[in-house]
């Protein structure tokens, strides 16, 4: 698992309120950004709603980034309410605190900033749930990346779009299809697939949960614009498979329920402790 995800500052969330499996499916992960546990000063916990979609580091997300930082900091830092973890965190990981500001957090670590800004004093625990929702939430790389990430299999986090099929190779027929395989939209170019490249140009990616009805239909879970974040258990319908078992040519025709099809390119299954970069 990735070194960030392990840190002692996080242990005990994922101990009691977020224990990942390897086993585990997407449906089961995204379910933690929908109703998010937050433990708040004397054991208190709530839940805070952090499922929309976020794709940027906008200037007011930074700008409660670092008043967040600032505040907590202190705190942390504080002889009377002293953290060595959650300040060695916040130091050493702060692009995680930033990651969290603009779309790819883990749930545990946004739990983490959640609780922080209550105890440091930043935000009142009323006004927690608004501030979270104003901050917080997932692009589509970050929901698929930190899920591999909890599972073991990403060392790191993977934002680029076109990486997942040189990590984990493409899917040319319908027995290649797994749960855990990712659907990267893509085009039809002198004969190859093209998968969008991110940020942009109508990119996405989603992973699929599993089997519907063998051979026809699958459940996917992503985090999109278009349903205003993390969304699961959604049916896609396998229109058509490749023509060609080239996996440089290799492209998917597929239907959400209700949806227009749309072209894709589908990987296998990542390998375990993939080597990411």
């Amino acid at each position: 698992m990735a070194p960030f995800a392990t840190h002692a500052a996080l242990a005990n969330l994922q101990a009691t309120l977020f224990k990942h499996r390897w086993d585990m499916y997407p449906a089961d992960y995204g379910s933690h950004y929908r109703s998010l546990p937050v433990v708040l000063p004397g054991g208190i916990q709530t839940n805070v709603k952090v499922d929309s979609y976020v794709s940027t580091y906008t200037a007011n997300r930074k700008k409660a980034c670092n008043a967040f930082l600032w505040t907590a900091r202190k705190f942390c830092d504080a002889p009377a309410t002293r953290d060595a973890d959650a300040l060695d965190w916040m130091s050493v990981h702060q692009s995680r605190v930033v990651a969290c500001f603009a779309g790819q957090g883990l749930p545990e670590e946004i739990s983490l900033i959640c609780s922080l800004a209550v105890a440091s004093g930043h935000q009142k625990a009323k006004a927690l749930p608004e501030w979270a929702s104003a901050n917080f939430g997932m692009d589509c790389v970050g929901f698929v990346s930190s899920y591999l990430v909890a599972l073991g299999k990403f060392e790191q986090m993977v934002a680029y779009i076109p990486s997942y099929k040189t990590i984990a190779g493409a899917a040319t027929r319908i027995d290649d299809i797994k749960y855990d395989n990712m659907i990267l939209w893509a085009d039809l170019s002198g004969g190859d697939a093209k998968i969008r490249p991110n940020p942009g140009n109508k990119s996405h990616i989603a992973i699929i949960e599993c089997w519907k009805d063998c051979e026809s239909t699958v459940y996917v879970a992503q985090s999109a614009s278009t349903k205003n974040g993390v969304d699961y258990d959604r049916i896609y319908e396998i229109v058509e498979a490749p023509k060609s078992t080239d996996p440089v040519k290799a492209i998917w025709k597929l239907k959400p329920k209700g949806g227009t099809s749309f072209q894709a390119v589908i990987t296998k299954t990542v390998p375990t402790y993939s080597a990411t970069g």
